[in-house]
């Protein structure tokens, strides 16, 4: 990504100084990540152009690899082709901006069949102001979105108002964006990427709730992904106030329920102490604290391993895991025959559950006998016990 940057800063330079393009630092042309109809063309940008059949003769003396052609978006947002002149491509999506440059080469070349494309995208300062962990210009690829300019201005603080995060054009209009809505469905339409001279601005809610207890806390903006320590010991997050969320809707959009949350149990605390008949259904208000319960996040492990126990729930481990927290299997274990008790009553075998749930219990059983095996455990006790009262 690093080549990529330099090559791109080193062509837009070489092109508004009129100076050659260092070719052993621009890349061959490949399909762009970006989708042509929604990338912004702008100052920076490093387009290539090929044609079917060759290049004339007069490409070749410019910046030139093989049979492609390599420009650089200028300052003023031209990109210059021989025997073409300039071409204003700035504030064009990729598409429309490819479209242009084919048609003036075919008006102007005889015969020429062109193709453009983007060989490497800018790399540009982007402001990110209002309530971010840390505000100011952030480095930003004209490939990046606004989540990309959020996380790189340190995330979100709490209480930032992300239901309506403010995307600011060079003449002053602005765009309010869901970003809550984006985290919960994941849809790359709700996240857009930041044209040229834009920049985003993050307001502070006006009214505010939170959340505790048995849930992720986990955000798609933050640069820091939750501890499981801090997911083991509960966690907490304040968040805008949507108007008609429920304590359930709250909970997903702060990350979701802990594996080891009680659902059931969900509560909300609101001023003068807790509503009469919580549920996740609730609506909420202003200044409400979503409260979830959850079972001890912890995995018991008994039966014939070396210390038996409670150890640390550690979430997507299997039962064999827990076995090795408590020593291992015994010498009179049965591995194959391990089981887990679930939270709510149910019994499965071991290998057939990848992941262990907070508050379960993984069960070691003692390997089958034979009939001479007992009867040589009683009498070897029995033994023990007639040699210590002889001794006294």
């Amino acid at each position: 990504m690093l080549e990529a940057i330099l090559a791109a800063a080193l062509t837009a330079q070489a092109a508004q100084q009129a100076l050659p393009i260092d070719l052993s630092r621009v890349p061959a042309p490949t399909a762009s990540a970006a989708d042509p109809a929604e990338y912004v063309l702008g100052p920076g940008d490093l387009l290539w152009v090929a044609s079917e059949g060759g290049l004339p003769s007069e490409f070749s003396a410019g910046s030139a690899v093989g049979s492609v052609f390599y420009t650089a978006v200028s300052a003023d947002g031209f990109v210059l082709l021989p025997m073409v002149g300039a071409v204003d491509v700035n504030g064009l999506t990729l598409e429309e901006g490819a479209a242009l440059v084919e048609q003036r080469m075919r008006s102007r070349i005889l015969g020429v069949r062109p193709s453009v494309g983007l060989s490497v995208a800018r790399t540009s300062m982007v402001p990110v102001t209002g309530g971010v962990a840390a505000p100011g210009a952030v480095a930003l690829r004209g490939t990046d979105r606004l989540v990309d300019a959020i996380r790189s201005a340190g995330g979100p603080v709490p209480g930032a108002a992300l239901s309506r995060v403010a995307i600011i054009g060079p003449e002053g209009d602005s765009t309010l964006v869901d970003l809550f809505a984006y985290a919960l469905s994941g849809d790359p339409a709700l996240d857009p990427m930041l044209a040229p001279g834009e920049r985003v601005h993050v307001d502070i809610a006006d009214s505010l709730v939170s959340v505790e207890g048995a849930v992720w806390v986990k955000s798609p903006f933050s640069p820091v992904a939750a501890s499981e320590a801090a997911l083991a010991e509960g966690s907490s997050t304040i968040l805008e106030h949507i108007p008609g969320e429920t304590a359930g809707e709250l909970v997903a959009r702060a990350g979701g329920f802990a594996p080891w949350a009680l659902r059931e149990s969900c509560y909300v605390l609101r001023e003068g102490g807790p509503l009469p008949s919580p549920d996740a259904f609730t609506p909420l208000r202003p200044g409400d604290r979503v409260v979830v319960p959850g079972t001890p996040p912890t995995v018991a492990v008994t039966g014939y391993v070396h210390t038996p126990g409670v150890y640390p729930f550690v979430a997507g481990r299997d039962a064999f895991h827990y076995v090795a927290q408590a020593g291992g299997f015994g010498p009179e274990a049965n591995g194959s025959g391990t089981t887990v008790h679930l939270p709510d009553g149910s019994e499965i075998d071991a290998d057939e559950l990848s992941d262990i749930p907070a508050g379960a219990v993984v069960e070691v059983p003692r390997h089958a006998l034979v009939w001479w095996q007992d009867y040589f455990t009683i009498l070897t006790g029995v033994a023990s016990i007639v040699i210590a009262w002889q001794s006294i």
